[in-house]
């Protein structure tokens, strides 16, 4: 366990006493102060330096400070009982109805944070929803071509491992992997095809800076990937949405950094990721299309 939690009375009442005589005396007094520091272009690494610096003793009294937890809101018997399955497509419509990008903390270090971006390709000059709706069935060639090949590995069972760039989260780096079954459903009476992806499974490959303190397994990361791509209605090209989330859990002297900070270092990751996923979509998807398109002409000509 910690042993900075085993303290005796008298020894917390000390580092109260020692957190009262220095200029950062209250969770607020860290925060006006870091959001001065933050708002003259400080480094994050720095903020988070002196962050360390100010806290002296293992947090003292401002590691004491007790959050009341928040209160139910869903009675226990109102609560409805979903299957994993459910849950898993509750969590998709959640995600892929968001709009730009998303960030959510809380005091107790808990961060969540992401982005959810409209994908639209027009592939054709005039409509032509018969051979998109065909092209939208060949899953495993769409799923080939919406990702970099180079980072892409097929692992069987529509299944697909997507290797992300390295994301630096101020003192923490991120090289991630996520596994992403990508499959293409009918929907509606009219069996229009939906090319759908989900992530199952995902290794965060988190590198710590020296010095803080923590192991990657406490952050505990967690990834989602959720998309669906779907014929446009003109039928000259396809439609959809992308979103993806990381969440996880602050080191304890990150927990006080201005969350302006906290929401620039996300915007970078959304940024990155969401103008990347979008770019290989244009990129390889438009390309698979096209390429589809030819070998569909040569069929119908032999």
């Amino acid at each position: 366990g910690d042993c900075n939690e085993a303290v005796s009375l008298e020894e917390t009442q000390d580092d109260d006493k020692e957190a009262e005589k220095g200029p950062l005396q209250t969770m607020d007094g860290v925060g006006k102060e870091l959001e001065n520091e933050a708002a003259a272009g400080v480094d994050e690494k720095v903020l988070y330096d002196r962050i360390k610096a100010a806290l002296g003793k293992p947090f003292g009294s401002l590691r004491r400070q007790k959050i009341a937890p928040e209160k139910e809101q869903v009675k226990a018997a109102e609560a409805e009982v979903l299957t994993p399955l459910d849950a898993a497509e509750a969590r998709r419509k959640v995600l892929l109805a968001r709009d730009g990008p998303h960030f959510r903390s809380d005091r107790l270090g808990k961060v969540e944070f992401g982005s959810t971006a409209r994908v639209v390709a027009t592939l054709e000059r005039r409509p032509n929803a018969e051979l998109i709706t065909a092209w939208l069935a060949d899953e495993r060639g769409l799923a080939m071509s919406i990702w970099d090949p180079e980072l892409t590995k097929e692992l069987g069972s529509s299944v697909y491992r997507l290797q992300l760039m390295v994301l630096k989260f101020v003192t923490i780096s991120l090289a991630p992997t996520v596994d992403v079954k990508m499959v293409t459903l009918s929907e509606g009476d009219g069996n229009l095809p939906v090319f759908v992806l989900q992530s199952v499974d995902f290794d965060p490959n988190i590198q710590i800076l020296p010095g803080v303190g923590v192991s990657a397994s406490a952050l505990g990361i967690q990834i989602e990937v959720a998309g669906e791509l779907r014929p446009s209605q003109d039928g000259t090209g396809v439609a959809g949405t992308i979103s993806f989330q990381t969440a996880g859990k602050l080191p304890r002297p990150m927990r006080l950094l201005p969350e302006a900070v906290l929401k620039a270092a996300s915007n970078r990751i959304n940024n990155t990721i969401a103008n990347f996923a979008i770019q290989s979509f244009e990129r390889g998807g438009t390309a698979n299309y096209h390429e589809f398109r030819r070998a569909k002409m040569a069929a119908s000509d032999s």
